[in-house]
């Protein structure tokens, strides 16, 4: 009976021993199997840190790269920036909350491409007006050039148009003339022999002056400078002159030939006699008429 108690506690014992062999071996699996799996999740999640700590710090140059004239903007820009310098440090701490520093790294990995993009249009938009502002540039300059160049056209044709409202007369033949005592006249050589200056022009066509009565001044100026023959005064040249003689002739824009006679006022000393002819006071042509004895 004791043989029998004693193998059935051995028995007992047996099974117990193995069963606590079991438990004991199953449990150090789990533990293993767990500590590997911690040891790889916490290396993954090491992996994942360093991953978004490098991803930060690439966003930190991109941010610090980003040039815009927007002021608001650019303190936006400058917000962000620090924002990254902050989670940069806490990435640094092992006991980060990974998933919070990945969702805010995605959520300026989202800001960082919006201003990326907002920047580009801006250039874009600006790059645009820039050239918009160089064409415009270009067409006020030549405007001003077309202005300035029709100006001076303009100009040109004025003057010509007033070179063109100006009588002009030529083919000019100036001489001394002695009365006759039985009427008539003739042409002398010596000045003290003349009693009167006779000359005579063609007032040349222009189709530009308006036509009609024209008064024409004759102005002859003696050797010494003095006004032969004084009739009076006329605006000439712009100045109150003394005129020799004037006369009026009906201008129809065609060659007009024409004889003034101015008398001498006394004798006539010899020289060079200086003719001038006027038209609306301004002088249209000229002679020389000399005595030389």
């Amino acid at each position: 009976m004791s043989n029998r108690i004693y193998i059935l506690l051995i028995s007992v014992f047996a099974a117990l021993s193995l069963f606590l062999a079991y438990l004991l071996f199953t449990t150090k699996k789990e533990l293993t199997e767990r500590i590997v799996y911690v040891d790889k999740e916490n290396g993954t999640l090491m992996d994942e840190r360093d991953g978004l700590q490098m991803e930060l710090e690439q966003m930190q140059l991109t941010f610090s790269s980003m040039e815009t004239d927007n002021a608001q903007m650019r303190d936006s820009i400058q917000w962000q920036a620090n924002r990254i310098s902050g989670l940069l440090q806490a990435a640094r701490n092992k006991d980060v909350d990974i998933q919070k520093l990945r969702d805010e790294t995605a959520t300026l990995r989202r800001i960082m491409k919006g201003y990326i993009h907002d920047i580009d249009s801006l250039q874009r938009m600006n790059d645009r007006l820039m050239v918009e502002k160089q064409n415009e540039s270009y067409r006020a300059d030549q405007a001003e050039s077309k202005s300035s160049q029709l100006a001076q056209e303009l100009t040109s044709t004025q003057e010509i148009v007033s070179k063109g409202s100006v009588l002009a007369a030529s083919n000019f033949s100036s001489t001394g003339i002695k009365e006759k005592s039985r009427g008539g006249e003739k042409s002398v050589e010596r000045a003290s022999q003349a009693t009167q200056i006779k000359s005579c022009f063609t007032v040349r066509q222009n189709s530009i002056v308006k036509g009609g009565v024209k008064k024409l001044y004759l102005q002859v100026v003696g050797p010494s400078g003095a006004i032969i023959g004084a009739s009076g005064n006329a605006n000439l040249d712009g100045k109150d002159q003394p005129y020799s003689a004037a006369r009026e002739i009906d201008y129809q824009n065609q060659d007009t030939d024409v004889c003034i006679y101015c008398n001498a006022g006394g004798k006539l000393e010899k020289g060079t006699y200086r003719i001038y002819v006027f038209e609306s006071g301004k002088k249209i042509g000229s002679s020389e008429l000399v005595f030389s004895r």
